[in-house]
């Protein structure tokens, strides 16, 4: 974040839209970079993930807030299964409004509940839960500066996140090639 801001101080534009990914799964120096996978599978390898995982999103969002220069710009926040967002594999979605858009877009609406909060296939991510819950709430005290996105896998689904982005959406998922957003549907 300190080179885009850098930019715009520089005399060069500042973009729009800036995209950075969340490195839960992975520990970090003291100094910030990256080390090893960080171990997964017990609760307590979750909690530390968790714990990581928000205090390097509340730096970013800090940092992030207190450049005067990205004032005009968007944060993308982009999680790996955070959420259960209506996929095979996906528990927490109950029903998928099945309407989708000529760019790809596709509301989703139902209730969630029950989703796995283990990693791995079909689960989702404890620790990219707790830091999707913390930029919803930077989002919600900063309306139009941030943007959750949610993906199956990081690395797969660039075209994607910025066809969510482009819908103008605070939240949304990409799952199955799709971009879900999320939509309240009567029971």
């Amino acid at each position: 974040l300190a080179g885009v801001g850098a930019e715009g101080g520089a005399g060069e534009g500042v973009p729009d839209v800036v995209v950075v990914c969340c490195p839960v799964g992975r520990t970090r120096a003291a100094d910030g970079n990256e080390e090893a996978e960080g171990p997964e599978g017990s609760e307590a390898d979750g909690a530390g993930a968790a714990r990581a995982g928000v205090a390097w999103a509340l730096g970013v969002v800090q940092a992030w807030l207190a450049d005067e220069r990205l004032s005009g710009a968007r944060l993308v926040v982009v999680t790996e299964r955070a959420a259960a967002a209506g996929g095979p594999g996906d528990s927490g979605v109950q029903s998928s409004s099945g309407v989708q858009s000529s760019s790809g877009v596709q509301s989703s609406s139902g209730v969630r509940g029950g989703a796995s909060v283990r990693g791995g296939p079909g689960g989702v991510s404890a620790a990219g839960a707790a830091v999707a819950g913390l930029v919803r709430s930077a989002e919600a005290e900063n309306p139009g500066r941030f943007v959750l996105a949610d993906v199956e896998a990081m690395g797969e689904a660039g075209e994607l996140i910025a066809a969510g982005v482009r819908t103008g959406a605070a939240e949304f998922a990409v799952r199955g090639g799709r971009v879900l957003v999320p939509r309240l549907a009567p029971a």
